[in-house]
């Protein structure tokens, strides 16, 4: 099955994304300006941080010392961050529901062998079920706990109770990977085809039924973010490796975002709140053969850097990338603060 619209509505919109001038729904009034903190670290020069709760619980994957190569995983609110403690390889954390669950995955022993787990900020429960494929990745995980992820033969699966089901790619489709899960147990991702060309096709699944984005007009497309409406934000692309282009569509409506003033090159939707209100980040050029990103907001109908939102005592902040997004409008991602790469974490105000 698909998610279709006609090609007169999908060209009309790739037209106006690509004037600038998409015009959105009405514009309910001014942008929120936001607090920016620094969401800390476990004692190393990096950290990647990967989805946000409803509290402005953060997880992702850190750096402890300068000796690391690999990341731990990470559960906290800005400035206290508690990292996992079991061992292994390499460990991260992939999503977080609003109880405060994070899902995430590593390399426990031996190249090839991974484990999928939940972590409360205490205990950790590993998912894998006896008689069921190796897990190889836990992407995300909703209100109802349902796990959504990948096995090792690169089988999509639903993790809910101890039980696992499994789904195989639709025809045509080389691999695919889920990215999101919404309230409904609703999951979006994209499927990949090989060939002459890397192809990418958007997809949503729900009770099972795999839905791919049918967009006329467009070569590529992808899932990055669902909220609990069904309302789907990602990229898509006019002409084979083509610059990316944000979108949102809901309720059958396709909506391009635009870009940022100065961005020539991609920009990429990575999730959206209950209110529609989406983040991500667009690629601005400093000169031939350089670029560096932007943060970004959608929000009524327009597109904000979110340099330009935030107050006064965020000075010596660039955010760059915008990775969440929760239902209080915080957002989560990375920047740079006097020169160091960071993450950070934006509040309303």
């Amino acid at each position: 099955m698909s998610v279709s619209l006609n090609r007169r509505q999908t060209l009309g919109a790739l037209a106006l994304a690509a004037a600038g001038t998409w015009p959105g729904p009405a514009r309910a009034g001014s942008p929120p300006r936001y607090r920016i903190e620094d969401l800390g670290d476990l004692g190393g020069p990096a950290v990647r941080p990967r989805a946000l709760n409803l509290h402005g619980i953060a997880t992702g994957e850190a750096l402890k010392n300068d000796r690391d190569a690999n990341g731990v995983a990470f559960r906290g609110p800005a400035g206290a961050l508690v990292d996992q403690p079991w061992t292994g390889v390499a460990h991260r954390g992939n999503g977080i529901n609003d109880d405060g669950l994070v899902v995430g995955d590593d390399q426990p022993d031996h190249p090839g062998t991974y484990a999928c787990w939940m972590w409360d900020g205490m205990q950790r429960r590993d998912l894998q079920v006896r008689g069921a494929p190796h897990l190889r990745s836990a992407r995300d995980i909703s209100q109802r706990r349902e796990v959504v992820g990948l096995t090792i033969d690169a089988q999509l699966y639903l993790y809910a109770d101890g039980a696992v089901r499994l789904h195989e790619p639709p025809a045509r489709a080389s691999f695919w990977d889920a990215l999101c899960i919404n309230g409904s147990g609703t999951v979006g991702g994209m499927l990949y085809r090989t060939g002459r060309h890397l192809v990418t096709a958007g997809f949503v699944m729900e009770h099972g039924v795999v839905r791919v984005l049918d967009l006329p007009g467009t070569t590529d497309h992808g899932v990055r973010g669902i909220n609990d409406a069904g309302h789907v934000c990602g990229f898509l692309r006019a002409v084979p490796r083509g610059p990316d282009i944000p979108f949102l569509l809901r309720e059958g409506e396709l909506i391009t975002l635009g870009r940022l003033p100065g961005t020539t090159s991609s920009t990429v939707a990575t999730a959206l709140n209950r209110h529609d209100m989406v983040v991500g980040q667009g690629m601005w050029s400093q000169s031939p053969g350089s670029f560096r990103w932007l943060a970004f907001l959608w929000v009524d109908g327009r597109m904000h850097e979110l340099n330009t939102l935030a107050d006064a005592q965020a000075q010596g902040w660039t955010l760059r990338t915008a990775e969440d997004i929760n239902d209080v409008g915080q957002i989560l991602g990375t920047g740079l603060h006097h020169g160091v790469r960071r993450a950070y974490l934006a509040t309303p105000i």
